[in-house]
């Protein structure tokens, strides 16, 4: 990972994550079907509404960058009630078993961990990406057979500590004490 730097997507970041991101939903997920994998690019992840989400903070991004070249992301929810849950993590083929989808895992975990988050979330539809999660520190929850687009997906989780009211109602807890 010499010249390979992972940090938080930003709006201005828009156009080159999202042009990595459709072509990496086109080309990575064998799973699906072509006519699938242009739904889930149009509809799932329509360029539009996904830009507003992220610049609203309702979905974050964070980036493997290559120089100035998108080659890895995750997309993940914001922390809610103490968990945030990845939608996706995709890396570049040529840029794969470098330990860029073991960083942007620990980055968004260290993100997670700032925002008072006692947990993470997520359901890969390839079996064969469960021991690599499992490797870093993932436990599997189970599998939900015919689930989205038909395919099998298994559910994976990291627990970072105890769920502590307090942390994760801090926000309602100062805006109910500023009487907002």
């Amino acid at each position: 990972m010499k010249n390979i730097t992972i940090r938080k997507g930003t709006i201005a970041d828009f156009p080159q994550f999202y042009t990595y991101f459709h072509k990496s939903q086109s080309e990575q997920f064998p799973q699906y079907s072509p006519l699938t994998r242009e739904f889930i690019i149009e509809r799932v992840y329509k360029k539009s509404l996904l830009k507003k989400e992220i610049k609203h903070g309702d979905k974050d991004v964070f980036l493997a960058m290559d120089g100035k070249k998108v080659i890895g992301c995750i997309l993940i929810s914001p922390v809610l009630s103490g968990v945030s849950y990845a939608f996706e993590l995709a890396v570049s083929p040529a840029y794969q078993r470098r330990g860029i989808a073991s960083q942007l895992l620990l980055i968004w975990e260290q993100d997670v961990r700032k925002h008072n988050g006692h947990s993470l979330q997520l359901w890969t539809s390839k079996k064969d990406n469960v021991p690599f999660y499992n490797k870093n520190k993932f436990t599997t929850g189970g599998v939900f057979a015919n689930g989205w687009f038909g395919a099998d997906y298994t559910l994976l989780y990291k627990s970072l500590g105890p769920a502590r009211e307090e942390n994760y109602l801090r926000a309602f807890l100062k805006e109910k004490k500023q009487g907002l």
